[in-house]
């Protein structure tokens, strides 16, 4: 079957053939299926099994030679039915010389290579009975967009619009450790201002050849390169190394810049090859590998490709481990909620998915956005941070860094402040997560309305949540429920201290520009503005500390349309005419209906067209209206008597 596939695919070995040179020998497979599977899936257990040459290795070569390359050429994704035997798999399989690479058994599904080609095994698959659902391994892409001037400060941590880190670090010095997985293009793990921060399997020997933790993978020390399916996640790209010193570059040791965190271990898990690009099977196993060996937190800095049952069964199933995933938002500045954006735009309730916003507090003009499918924003222009020594094209150990722009820069602020939250509510779900960084979003005119927590990363006012039990809660109100405008609202909030005290009697309630609006339990207030109406009630707790949270609401115009008549009604004197409308507005609000004549004319003609050979025939006709007044619309009706239909063009 395999000398078939070879003399079938002649010109996809040539291509595979040009890059020869790069070949090598796998230190490890990834993933032993026989071996974790047995628990999950007897039907697993004797599937035709395969190293997957062509579904990893030369594919990672291809897409390095060929980066605008859109799928693996030699794999698809596929999920097998519930009731499908092993003797059934193995036939369906053998039709089209394919095998199985790998289970991720997280989800039951499975990687398989496909050398005769993926397009026609996924039409082929797609069709049978045993077949759950089959799909491309798509390619994924980092975010990053451009390299801007080197400055000399990191406004995103201490800036106007920043996170206000340094008040952050004050209140979180106590803050348990976290590890957070940087899914991207690998880490310089060597860099002087990343070593001491990079993550150690302390179940793993170094360099002894054996899986001593027996979790797949050998040797894997200090993360895995899915890419190369080694245990060296370097990054020849540099968007890891960035993404990296972002969340966690060492504070105070007089070197370079510092992270958003200082409780923080860095997870290097690399899927992106030194283009930026990679493959979802890679990214899919990346993140199966976070949460299985400790990572409560990823972040993930890149997207591509359409929607994939297979990254979102495999998210969703990371949510059900209570892992973050935190998610940049893109860079096509669009609107994800009307033209997705993945994985930024799944509805998986443990992403976080981050926009970005410039030192002047306005939504970079590259970041994608969406009430619905984005977040929150944070800095992502001109962001400063360490880089691998690859992309300075220096030696290991470099300190090297430069500034980059883009939601993938963003992302990283969040994915620190998310450990941060987490370090000082250790258990936090990634809704509690969630939550709490919505509650304390700094809310802005630009960003409400366009993102789902309206405002900016305030990583002070975050960890000051974190390290109270206070709550504020509004009795009897639903966020996002609808209002009209200039309706005059009153909402109540109930503001409970950590030691219980009920303190909603000193609640300040404020606008989105921070404005106060009043203060006590209850506010009334009248809104004039069409849209998303927040309104954020804070309070002090006992350690003086701010508890807040903010109350929605979806501010309508109100309309009116009538119904009936629907036809112009020429009334005699005297004569009543029924009518009868739709008002969205209060029930028994009341108005005056103001009736106005209006003048009807129609006229009528027979009007002759000269038709003459070798021209375009023009015939214009003048319609005299006799009544005066303004002409607020007009039907014309036209009935045309033709010799020959073909040729008469209008």
């Amino acid at each position: 079957m395999r000398k078939t596939a070879f003399s079938k695919l002649a010109v996809m070995i040539t291509a595979a053939s040009m890059v020869s040179s790069l070949l090598f020998a796998p230190s490890a497979v990834a993933v032993d299926i026989a071996q974790t599977v047995q628990s999950d899936s007897d039907t697993a257990m004797g599937l035709t099994e395969s190293e997957g040459q062509w579904a990893r290795q030369y594919a990672a070569e291809m897409l390095e030679k060929y980066p605008k390359l859109q799928t693996n050429p030699y794999a698809v994704l596929a999920k097998f039915t519930s009731g499908a035997s092993t003797s059934e798999i193995n036939q369906l399989l053998s039709e089209i010389g394919a095998t199985v690479v790998d289970h991720f058994p997280h989800t039951n599904m499975y990687l398989l290579e496909t050398v005769e080609g993926n397009i026609n095994a996924k039409n082929f698959l797609s069709t049978s009975e045993l077949i759950d659902f089959v799909e491309f391994d798509q390619v994924i892409r980092a975010d990053n967009i451009s390299n801007d001037p080197r400055i000399g400060e990191l406004w995103g941590l201490i800036g106007d619009h920043g996170i206000t880190a340094s008040a952050a670090w004050n209140i979180s010095s106590s803050a348990n450790e976290v590890v957070v997985a940087v899914i991207d293009s690998g880490v310089d793990i060597s860099h002087p201002d990343l070593s001491s921060v990079i993550w150690t399997n302390q179940d793993e020997i170094p360099g002894n050849g054996i899986d001593d933790d027996g979790n797949g993978y050998i040797d894997d020390t200090n993360g895995w390169d899915f890419a190369f399916n080694d245990n060296s996640p370097e990054d020849g790209n540099g968007h890891g190394t960035h993404v990296a010193g972002t969340i966690a570059a060492i504070r105070n040791n007089n070197i370079g810049v510092a992270g958003v965190a200082n409780n923080i271990k860095i997870m290097p898990l690399r899927f992106l090859d030194s283009s930026g690009n990679g493959f979802t099977n890679n990214a899919i196993a990346a993140l199966n590998y976070a949460v299985s060996n400790g990572a409560p937190i990823s972040n993930n800095s890149w997207g591509g490709g359409g929607y994939s049952t297979s990254l979102y069964n495999a998210i969703e199933s990371a949510n059900q481990a209570s892992h973050t995933f935190v998610a940049a938002a893109g860079n096509s500045g669009r609107n994800i909620d009307s033209d997705p954006s993945y994985p930024a735009a799944y509805n998986n309730t443990n992403i976080i998915s981050v926009a970005a916003i410039n030192s002047s507090g306005d939504l970079a003009s590259f970041s994608n956005y969406g009430i619905t499918n984005v977040d929150i924003a944070a800095p992502g222009v001109s962001i400063l941070s360490t880089i691998s020594h690859q992309y300075c094209g220096q030696t290991t150990g470099s300190d090297c860094y430069a500034s980059l722009n883009g939601t993938s820069m963003a992302s990283p602020h969040v994915a620190g402040v998310a450990a941060l939250i987490l370090g000082m509510k250790p258990g936090a779900s990634p809704q509690e997560i969630s939550a709490i960084l919505s509650d304390s979003v700094r809310p802005t005119n630009v960003l409400n309305g366009i993102l789902a927590f309206g405002g900016e990363l305030d990583a002070q006012a975050a960890v000051e949540l974190a390290t109270t039990s206070g709550s504020i809660t509004f009795p009897g109100h639903t966020q996002g429920s609808t209002i009209y405008q200039n309706d005059q609202i009153q909402i109540t909030a109930l503001a409970v201290r950590s030691d219980g005290t009920d303190v909603s009697s000193s609640v300040t309630w404020k606008d989105v520009s921070g404005n106060t609006l009043g203060t006590g339990a209850t506010l009334t207030h009248q809104t004039n503005t069409i849209g998303l109406l927040r309104l954020t009630a804070e309070a002090a707790d006992n350690s003086g500390r701010t508890i807040r949270s903010a109350a929605t609401f979806n501010v309508e115009a109100r309309t009116f349309e009538f119904i009936l008549p629907r036809e112009i009604e020429v009334p005699g004197p005297e004569e009543v005419v029924q009518t009868s409308w739709d008002w969205d507005g209060p029930i028994g609000e009341t108005a005056n209906l103001i009736a106005q004549s209006v003048a009807f004319s129609e006229v009528e003609g027979v009007y002759s067209m000269p038709d003459v050979g070798g021209q375009d025939d023009l015939t214009e006709v003048t319609l005299s209206v006799e009544e005066g007044g303004t002409i607020e619309s007009v039907q014309l009706g036209l009935r045309f008597d033709h010799t020959y239909v073909a040729d008469l063009n209008i």
